[in-house]
């Protein structure tokens, strides 16, 4: 594989990793509003959505600490982090 593609292949680990979070912190911020609304302890599906959202901070989490690797740490011109 030349340069090219290995950059072409960078940046679409970086797209997936990028809207996989943005597609799971839409669905965090949907159950949110359904498990806390007033009356949703009653629905049945109250449980699994509980659960759901559970899970789904949990790989937010994980993918915040993942995406935090790959952001750029910028140096200043003495090769210091700022």
């Amino acid at each position: 594989m030349n340069n090219i593609e290995i950059l072409i292949e960078e940046q679409k680990k970086k797209s997936i990793m990028v809207n996989s979070l943005a597609i799971d912190l839409q669905y965090v911020q949907l159950l949110t509003t359904q498990i806390f609304s007033a009356n949703a302890s009653s629905l049945p599906e109250f449980e699994n959505g509980c659960m759901a959202l559970r899970n789904l901070c949990d790989k937010v989490g994980v993918s915040l600490k993942e995406l935090k690797t790959i952001i750029p740490v910028p140096v200043n011109n003495d090769g210091l982090v700022e």
